[in-house]
This record gives C-alpha cells, sequence and structure tokens, in this order.
C-alpha cells in the first residue's frame, strides 16, 4: 500500500504521540511510588485527547495507574472512540472524494 505524505506524517505523528502516553503514564506512576512531584492529571488528559490515547490506555492497564479515577476510567476509552470514529469518517470521506477526482479528472 502506498501512503500519501499526509498520512505518512498522521501516522508518524500517532505512533509518537503514543509513544509519549506510555512514558508520560510510566513516569507519574513512578513519580507517586516514590512521592515526588506529578504530572498534573491535565497534562495526562491533554496527551489523550492529542492523539496518544492509546498509549495513555495502555499505561493505565500495564501500570495499573489511574484506574480508579473516573476522569481516566470513563473518559480515556471515551476520548478514544471519538478519536477512532473521526479518522474513520475522514479515511471515508478522502476515499469518495479521490473517487470523485478520479472521475471527474
Amino acid at each position: 500500500m502506498i501512503y500519501t505524505r499526509a498520512e505518512l506524517i498522521f501516522y508518524v505523528y500517532m505512533i509518537l504521540m503514543n509513544i509519549m502516553g506510555i512514558m508520560v503514564m510510566y513516569l507519574d506512576k513512578r513519580k507517586a511510588k516514590n512521592k515526588k512531584w506529578r504530572i498534573s492529571e491535565n497534562s495526562l488528559i491533554f496527551t489523550a485527547v492529542f492523539g496518544g490515547s492509546i498509549g495513555i490506555l495502555f499505561g493505565m492497564i500495564f501500570f495499573k495507574h489511574k484506574l480508579n479515577k473516573s476522569k481516566f476510567k470513563y473518559g480515556v476509552p471515551f476520548i478514544y472512540v471519538v478519536q477512532k470514529l473521526v479518522t474513520i469518517m475522514i479515511t471515508h470521506m478522502s476515499f469518495h472524494i479521490g473517487l470523485l477526482e478520479n472521475l471527474i479528472g
């Protein structure tokens, strides 16, 4: 499969955001155990909203971190579902736009 430059940039961005999501969950968990300054919950949610929701979810489960906080327990999966739906809609629209361009062009 051949990807456009925009698609490649998008995929690299998503991979990096999800790696960052895992890393910030790990760091926050480690800081919590050591009773040190923590990463704010808003920063963790921000990471999820801007593409790192899978990484945050993975970090929650793997590191057993923030599992009992409603903001994370329900919010992060909701963010993931919304992101997935938006991605499907954009992919679907771009597919049809490509078909139209081929028919017209």
